[in-house]
């Protein structure tokens, strides 16, 4: 039998010249055939967004979301691990330490991750071209600073290699350079934000009186609303074409009712259960329980409570020898006030000891941030002996700079001493190589003397910036000295004599006499006083006895009502246990049974707390909700302070897992205990779904001049007839007139506020929603003045005839003279974030952002996990 191979051997030549022609036709036409058929597989991964700075695909963009991902995993890791060592405690309830570690996140997630867009894809965009335009304008963040911002992370209570550890304990683990990358993107975004922010910080005085007669200065005015509905008749209907341009351009925006833009996207919705405990209907209910015997022993404990302050004035004279000794010997007898006013002529050499030490940071070297705690733990000795008792920094940093030339910082995040020394090189041979973020900055105000050394301009503001004299003027009042006080006669009548006496023994007795006052003058009245007290008089008890049961009945309430909610959230706990072992059963078994739901109702019978539910809700619609006006206290990580975070700002988010019991208050005493049971997330609907809403929106834009326009005509009658619009038009049907006022522009509200408090602007009777356009409006006419502003929606509008002002501006200016900044500066926080929104659109139109694909479905189905 012939070979199979004897074919190929008689016809070899003419087979490989075929095989050659083939391979030179794959050569050349095989690759495009190939890309020809796998088009298709290209739009897997499709440009999402095209910038000046390079377009993104959908995986490009998927990657700056891990990244970012990245460190808001390490950012909530190190909350618990570093709450965890601060509160390290044999007494302390674990389940504060959950609760300070939760606080300690979301804080420092909103210092660091915190953008204007909350869209996440939208934030990673905004993200990547604020770092690039911090690279463009030459920022450079070294892995020095970001070795000191993990240390402000973990309040630098973590050694390396406990960071090490943690980082390695993260599902999936993440490498300390990937870590490092990621917090280099968020902290260049971060400074270009910062460096605009402090930009705009300074006001000139004009502006300043402007924002106080904002607070101060109070209209009465007469208001007549005309609703733009009432026009939607007189505008034509559209042509298809156009609703379906109208809808494409809306079709990505949340419909929000206190804008005048429409928006057809649906919104992110929630299922919240929760209950309510009223502590003053439950203390009026528990004042019939109350006792005698009760309210006689706390009248007794608090006898200092209910003083007769009548009967008091008579003793009056014998306390006021003091104050009249020292009015009589103004400005002598008051060494405080006279040093302020001298100190700026003090000679240098007072204590030479404090600012030495004060100006330690302008040697270079920047000290580790003093870490601070939002719970009862304390900073390691350590961090506090270094921040405290460094008194040779440039050997410190010379020694540092050679161990750092053979360990590099980025690979000690939390031990990085070294790392400290390359500061002043890394400055003098680049851009700002060294930096803090500025919600640090802002927060940690006892570093402020810290971190005086020459750093980038944007890092101090120049009223964080103390002067020369300010040191001074604070480390004199800390401490002062009688050598140091200008006025040799201020020492007390009774020390001159002690001075001759003992000429020899100058030196000690100085010392001791300008201290024995202070002991002595609260040793001297302790007769008088306990005298005193037999003499004091106080309110009879039939005449406090009321007050004395509200206030036995609200500790009782606030008792009992904690006991209740303590034991519903323990039974909410133990569900949220059986759920997450559901979820984890579910994912390798089918079959896995979901814990039955508890029956709030039924939970509530008994207790003085009521059960509620609100199903597939809105942010919008929730803020209209009693717990929609509820906030939690979060403790900001780097200052120790606390601030509030409205429940619609954190419950609807994803940071915030199902079935996880959360506790609100608001201003009305009331508590909320919730937890999140369902969330459906935003998406875009068709357009045939949604077409009604879409001609009513467009129509209305339209409606507005019709309504408007009639508003103008009514002004001018009144501008013309002279007279008040209520004899003009108060007969007519449909018109209403609204006498309002006094108010001011801006309002802190009539509860006194601390010094955090933001003002809002006035509610006005009569107006709906009124805003700064109608605000300016009014301000700016004379008495009897008409205008017509329109409010925040646009879909009111009003004519406006002012009555009166008051104060009068002179008066206002005269108060304003002697009024500090801080009682009024309040005032500019949203012009200021009106100047920031457009400089964040401006900084998009300059880098040429444009969504091509922003509601593709393969980046928001995987997001959803669908």
């Amino acid at each position: 039998m012939a070979s199979p191979f004897s074919v190929f051997r008689r016809n070899q030549k003419v087979m490989l010249a075929f095989v050659a022609i083939a391979a030179i036709g794959a050569f050349v036409f095989l690759q495009p055939l190939m890309q020809y058929i796998g088009g298709s597989s290209r739009s897997a991964n499709p440009v999402v967004v095209e910038t000046k700075y390079g377009d993104l695909t959908a995986s490009q963009l998927q990657a700056l979301l891990a990244q970012r991902n990245v460190v808001d995993r390490f950012l909530r890791a190190a909350a618990a691990r570093t709450v965890a060592a601060q509160m390290n405690q044999p007494n302390v309830d674990p389940r504060w330490l959950d609760n300070f570690a939760q606080q300690r996140y979301l804080a420092l997630r909103q210092n660091l991750l915190g953008r204007s867009q909350e869209d996440p894809q939208a934030a990673a965009v905004e993200t990547m071209v604020l770092s690039k335009r911090a690279e463009n304008m030459g920022v450079v963040v070294t892995d020095q600073a970001v070795n000191n911002l993990i240390r402000q992370i973990t309040g630098n209570v973590l050694s390396r290699d406990e960071i090490m550890g943690l980082l390695a304990s993260m599902r999936p683990a993440v490498s300390l350079r990937t870590l490092f990358n990621a917090l280099r993107t968020e902290m260049l975004a971060m400074t270009s934000t910062r460096l605009f922010v402090q930009s705009v910080q300074d006001v000139p005085p004009a502006q300043r009186f402007e924002y106080y007669t904002r607070l101060n200065r109070r209209a009465k005015a007469e208001v007549m609303g005309l609703a733009v509905a009432d026009f939607l008749g007189q505008v034509t209907a559209p042509q298809e074409a156009e609703l379906k341009a109208y809808y494409e351009k809306y079709k990505d925006d949340y419909p929000d009712p206190t804008t005048p833009e429409p928006g057809f996207k649906e919104p992110v919705r929630a299922t919240f259960q929760y209950f309510t405990a009223n502590l003053d209907r439950t203390a009026k209910k528990l004042e019939s329980e109350v006792t005698d015997e009760e309210i006689e022993k706390y009248y007794e404990e608090n006898k200092s409570r209910f003083l007769a302050f009548d009967s008091q004035e008579a003793d009056m004279p014998a306390e006021k020898k003091p104050e009249e000794s020292e009015e009589a010997a103004s400005p002598d007898e008051k060494p405080e006030e006279a040093g302020s006013e001298s100190k700026g002529d003090a000679p240098q050499e007072e204590k030479p000891d404090k600012p030495a030490a004060e100006d330690k940071p302008a040697t270079g070297e920047e000290a580790p941030p003093m870490p601070e705690s939002e719970g009862p733990g304390d900073a390691p000795a350590e961090a506090q002996e270094k921040a405290s008792t460094d008194e040779s920094p440039a050997e410190e940093a010379s020694e540092a700079s050679k161990d750092d030339a053979e360990t590099p910082p980025a690979d000690e995040p939390a031990d990085d001493d070294a790392a400290d020394a390359k500061e002043p090189q890394a400055r003098a041979t680049r851009p700002p190589a060294e930096f803090r973020l500025v919600a640090f900055a802002q927060d940690e105000q006892s570093d402020a003397s810290e971190d005086a050394q020459p750093d980038p301009p944007a890092d101090e503001t120049p009223e964080d910036a103390p002067s020369a004299t300010e040191t001074k003027d604070a480390t004199t009042d800390e401490e002062p000295k009688p050598a140091s006080e200008p006025p040799a006669e201020d020492a007390p009548a009774d020390e001159k004599p002690a001075e001759p006496k003992k000429p020899a023994d100058d030196a000690e007795p100085d010392a001791k006499p300008a201290e024995d006052p202070a002991p002595s003058e609260p040793a001297q009245p302790d007769p008088a006083a306990e005298q005193k007290d037999s003499e004091l008089k106080f309110e009879p008890l039939e005449k406090v006895k009321d007050t004395i049961r509200a206030d036995i009945a609200q500790e009782k309430a606030r008792e009992l009502v904690t006991t209740q909610l303590e034991e519903l959230s323990s039974k909410m706990r133990a569900f949220t246990d059986e759920w997450d072992l559901y979820i984890a059963e579910k994912g390798t078994n089918e079959n896995a049974q979901a814990p039955t739901p508890l029956d709030f109702s039924k939970l509530a019978e008994g207790t003085e707390l009521e059960a509620h539910e609100l199903t597939s809700i809105s942010p919008y619609e929730a803020a209209k909700e009693g717990i929609g006006k509820a906030a939690r206290f979060v403790v900001n990580p780097n200052s120790g302070g606390q601030f509030t975070m409205p429940f619609v700002q954190f419950a609807f988010s994803e940071q915030l897992p199902l079935y996880k019991p959360e506790t609100v208050m608001d201003n009305d005493n009331n508590t909320y205990l919730f937890w999140k049971t369902a969330e459906e997330p935003a998406y875009v609907p068709p357009f045939d779904q949604v077409r009604t809403e879409v001609e009513r929106a467009w129509k209305m834009v339209r409606a507005r001049d019709l309504a408007r326009k009639r508003a103008e005509e009514y002004a001018k009658q009144v501008r013309s007839l002279k007279k008040p619009m209520s004899e003009l038009f108060g007969g007519q049907a449909n018109v209403k007139i609204t006498e309002a006022g006094p108010f001011s522009w801006l309002t802190l509200g009539n509860v006194p506020s601390g010094p955090d408090a933001q003002p809002h602007l006035s509610d006005i009777e009569g107006v709906d929603q009124a805003g700064p356009d109608f605000m300016r409006t009014v301000f700016q006419l004379e008495p009897s003045g008409v205008g017509v502003a329109m409010n925040v929606p646009k879909d009111m509008v009003y004519v406006v005839r002012a009555i009166d002002f008051e104060p009068p501006l002179d008066q206002l200016r005269e108060s304003f003279a002697s009024a500090p900044p801080n009682r009024y500066m309040s005032a500019a926080l949203e012009d200021q974030r009106e100047v920031f929104r457009a400089w964040l659109d401006e900084v998009n139109r300059d880098a040429d952002v444009k969504w091509v694909q922003q509601e593709d479905d393969f980046a928001r189905r995987d997001e959803a996990g669908l």
